[in-house]
């Protein structure tokens, strides 16, 4: 890593130990390229804990972007929040929802702490509303507050085991309802999951993303450290829902940053010896540090395969029908040639078999919407 990765790889979580501050203040000693330390941090949504870590060291005219950023997130933060409660009345006179992902942190881990970014409100709801191919390929289905500007977003999620339109998990969706802790927004009660079952579903997604950026371990870290976790409830319920190679990963590399988990628990959910040295195999740097300018086409290659190597258990390949195999294999390539003729062929056999497995009609202009992120 580039000197600038590496501070921010030191710093994004929010303390250095001994050690760190050694190694922090060693890497100063060499020529720091401010703008790209400030851009990184800004990607990787760790911008607050960097700058909070680095303050001292960074030079006042670009000590204004950090907190010029700050004072944007937090606005647009404030935004989001007042439109989501305008709306949320509506809402619960149809659904009864559960906070996911940032939303739910913005109510309970960050409610004093404004500069973690929220970006769609993510919401788990108890009925579908809908049924596009879309909703059929994802989890979740965008409705925009404001049908002129498209933005922000309230993504409905009704099936949270889905990933490219399989479940590839078995999470006991009715258990998540029933065990959903309440919060009260004024004075209306919504459900947040119930840490356990928020650790397993965080992993499951944050694997299906590659990771991304950083601020996703700092969520899990956090997750964590303000709750007492059931080690025991956790590990057996990852296994149940056929989730404790997703949960591994991201409990893996957590402890690599804050060692968190006890090491017991990560072992007796480690997936067998050949999934591992297949995982560590492929896994790259910029799993660890999200760095979009930097991942190249093989990159992608090797993270999708990483993910269908963790996701793909026995019962899922003896359980899938054939068509579906060939939809998961297509859908490893779909993403890389998004905007080129083989992706559009590739997209087109995969709503073609999506319309035999589902029996509904085929939309070709739902297609191309689809591949152009409009629905």
């Amino acid at each position: 890593m580039k000197t600038e990765e590496n501070l921010v790889f030191l710093c994004f979580k929010g303390y250095l130990n001994e050690d760190e501050n050694k190694e922090v203040n060693n890497l100063l000693n060499k020529k720091i390229n401010w703008e790209y330390l400030f851009k990184i941090s800004a990607i990787n949504k760790v911008f607050d804990n960097v700058f909070k870590c680095l303050e001292n060291e960074i030079p006042e005219e670009n000590k204004k972007k950090f907190r010029d950023l700050e004072k944007i997130i937090v606005k647009f933060n404030k935004k989001h929040m007042l439109a989501f409660e305008t709306v949320l009345p509506s809402i619960l006179k149809y659904n009864n929802i559960i906070l996911l992902k940032g939303i739910s942190f913005a109510y309970t881990l960050y409610k004093k702490k404004r500069t973690k970014p929220i970006g769609d409100i993510d919401l788990f709801i108890d009925r579908p509303v809908y049924s596009t191919y879309a909703g059929i390929f994802l989890d979740h289905c965008g409705v925009p507050y404001d049908v002129k500007s498209k933005w922000p977003y309230l993504e409905y999620h009704h099936n949270l085991n889905l990933y490219q339109g399989m479940n590839f998990a078995n999470m006991d969706l009715n258990e998540f309802w029933k065990n959903a802790k309440k919060i009260n927004i004024n004075n209306y009660s919504v459900g947040i999951l119930k840490p356990e079952d928020n650790l397993i579903y965080l992993s499951y997604r944050y694997l299906t993303k590659r990771f991304g950026q950083l601020y996703r371990f700092v969520n899990l870290y956090n997750l964590i450290n303000n709750n007492n976790i059931n080690w025991h409830l956790l590990i057996k319920n990852a296994k149940k829902y056929r989730l404790n190679s997703s949960l591994w990963i991201n409990l893996y590399l957590l402890n690599k940053i804050y060692n968190i988990v006890p090491n017991s628990v990560i072992k007796s959910i480690q997936p067998n010896k050949i999934k591992r040295v297949l995982t560590f195999w492929l896994i790259k740097e910029d799993l660890f540090f999200y760095n979009p300018l930097k991942i190249g086409k093989l990159s992608r290659i090797k993270n999708r395969l990483m993910i269908k190597i963790l996701l793909l258990n026995r019962y899922n390949f003896y359980k899938m029908p054939f068509s579906e195999l060939l939809i998961i294999l297509l859908g490893l390539y779909k993403k890389i040639f998004k905007f080129k003729k083989i992706g559009y062929i590739v997209t087109y056999l995969e709503f073609r078999l999506l319309s035999l497995i589902k029996r509904s009609k085929f939309n070709f202009k739902e297609m191309i919407e689809y591949m152009h992120g409009k629905n």
